[in-house]
């Protein structure tokens, strides 16, 4: 891998490479931490964009943060699906389409806090950042599979709870 503060974008780009191919393991640094990548639209320019993100869950369901490392201000990936929150997450070899939604309010402030529980970093980087630090909830499409393998329709919306295998 490439040194992230060295080339950030290089850096993002061979995580993805090295994710995809041993199924969403990836090693040296990040080898510990639970990855997904997130593709959202680039809204200026329609592109697909992958970025490289930690995630939490909230039950079944992933849960990202837009620290952007505790910068100012908010990460690109952000803006694109504050605009347009039809996304793919790739977890592992799974790949499904998701919609965005961030979480806001008492919502947010109580998830936002189990994530600093268990990751005091994002503690630091809202310290850092000096603005309050997004929380993304992604929620896969009905009709799509879910990532359990379950269908939209029999499942019913996964449950709102954090579990303790993370």
């Amino acid at each position: 891998m490439s040194d992230w503060s060295a080339d950030p974008d290089g850096f993002n780009e061979s995580v993805i490479r090295e994710f995809r191919a041993s199924g969403g393991v990836v090693g040296g640094e990040l080898a510990h931490v639970h990855l997904l990548l997130l593709t959202t639209t680039d809204v200026r320019r329609g592109r697909r964009r992958t970025t490289p993100l930690a995630y939490h869950r909230r039950g079944e369901r992933y849960v990202v943060i837009a620290s952007n490392g505790g910068a100012t201000t908010h990460p690109k990936w952000f803006r694109n699906l504050e605009r347009d929150p039809n996304v793919t997450v790739e977890v592992g070899a799974e790949r499904f389409p998701a919609t965005a939604r961030i979480l806001d309010g008492a919502e947010h402030d109580a998830v936002f806090a189990a994530i600093v529980a268990r990751a005091p970093a994002a503690g630091a980087f809202q310290e850092k950042a000096g603005r309050t630090i997004p929380v993304i909830e992604l929620v896969w499409l009905m009709g799509s599979a879910d990532p359990t393998g379950r269908s939209a329709a029999s499942s019913g919306v996964p449950p709102l709870r954090w579990t303790s295998s993370d």
